[in-house]
């Protein structure tokens, strides 16, 4: 999606020109690039496919928010000499990737200022990730924030490390599924509870059947709003 849509981009191709020598690999063999056909679209957009010729990629990329697929995709931005500036995982809207090529373009201003003393570089590098997470507090909640408060924490933990060692499809990623987990098992055992006290687990149930194609989709805010209604629906007195 990245390769055939973001970074087919004219204002992005020209952004990345001018200021990177930019690179890929295939850090899964067995995925392949392919055209986004129709059934596909439906499939991770939870909706009908508008009728047109050709590939679907466009169509299915404006429903998907920045961050999703941080498992199969990352973009590692680093200086000529392999040190790790920033990281983007997932895949990122044109516009919305070019902010964060702007914003390692900056880590890169400052790494510069801090002169040649390795301490002071990766104090410079530091500070300007704590920096833009702070900011990120302005973002609202949903997977774009989670997948970069993650990234800008690795990196404040480990400034400069050589790109080569990083394995971002492992240590970047967002995983909403796993931070819901703690409340969906409490949900599993509460509707357990309720019914071997024979309350009817029916209307819980139903509720829960849109929850595993709103986290496909990536759409994490809708997906815990839904687990919400569904625990405050089970821990109801009447349990229905």
């Amino acid at each position: 999606m990245m390769g055939r849509v973001t970074f087919r981009d004219r204002a992005g191709v020209q952004g990345v020109a001018a200021d990177f020598v930019p690179t890929w690999k295939n850090a899964q063999p067995g995925c392949r690039v392919g055209k986004v056909d129709a059934r596909t679209f439906e499939q991770f957009a939870g909706k009908k496919a508008a009728p047109h010729e050709g590939d679907f990629a466009g169509d299915l990329m404006a429903e998907l928010p920045n961050g999703q697929a941080s498992e199969n995709v990352a973009t590692l931005i680093a200086t000529a000499d392999g040190e790790l500036l920033h990281i983007v995982p997932g895949l990122w809207h044109a516009a919305d990737f070019l902010n964060e090529l702007t914003f390692a373009l900056s880590v890169q201003d400052a790494l510069r200022a801090a002169g040649d003393d390795p301490k002071a570089r990766r104090e410079s590098v530091v500070q300007a990730h704590r920096d833009r997470l702070a900011r990120l507090g302005s973002w609202p909640d949903g997977l774009p924030r989670r997948v970069m408060e993650l990234a800008h924490r690795k990196m404040i933990e480990q400034p400069l490390r050589n790109a080569a060692t990083v394995e971002p499809l492992a240590e970047f990623v967002a995983s909403p599924a796993k931070e819901l987990g703690p409340k969906m098992q409490r949900l599993q055992q509460t509707l357990a509870r309720r019914q071997h006290e024979g309350r009817d687990p029916s209307p819980v149930v139903r509720l829960l059947q849109a929850f595993e194609p709103l986290l496909k989709a990536g759409r994490f805010h809708e997906a815990e709003a839904l687990l919400e209604r569904a625990l405050e629906l089970v821990q109801g007195s009447d349990g229905t």
